[in-house]
């Protein structure tokens, strides 16, 4: 499968796909391959939320320094970096399904919480330690408990 094609479906079965383990495979054979790039990055960008949200996202996903260098093509993403993009993922899957209509998703996502101490989920979920204060936040919403 070629680069291109590799870091579609990822992008693809990441942000709507039914099997996490199609996520892991792709990601696994991304990885290997050097597949992922500052295109994988922005197309995630683009599935996962609406413009003015984006930079930030970018921000916690690939560093400034990192993001130059990608973006001139020379490097291919990081293992750290992808992990990010799944954990980002997980959250935008889990957020939509419990909010099918986007705007609402998105508005979640993007706002500040004080159970993440300020920080909007999908920042927190780029980070290793943000993850599951996310995941757990996301349960009790479902389940009804006070958040």
């Amino acid at each position: 499968m070629k680069k291109a094609e590799l870091s579609r479906r990822f992008i693809a079965n990441l942000c709507g796909g039914k099997d996490w383990s199609d996520v892991y495979e792709l990601a696994k054979a991304g990885l290997a391959g050097r597949a992922f790039s500052a295109e994988t990055v922005e197309s995630f960008l683009v599935e996962a939320i609406a413009g003015e949200g984006r930079p930030s996202l970018r921000e916690a996903l690939v560093s400034d320094r990192s993001w130059k260098r990608r973006r001139r093509g020379q490097s291919a993403l990081s293992a750290a970096e992808v992990q990010r993009i799944v954990s980002v993922g997980k959250v935008v899957r889990e957020a939509r399904r419990l909010w099918p209509d986007r705007a609402v998703a998105e508005a979640f996502l993007t706002s500040p919480h004080p159970r993440l101490r300020g920080e909007a989920p999908m920042q927190a979920a780029a980070t290793e330690a943000g993850l599951p204060a996310v995941m757990e936040l996301l349960e009790r919403i479902e389940e009804g408990a006070p958040v």
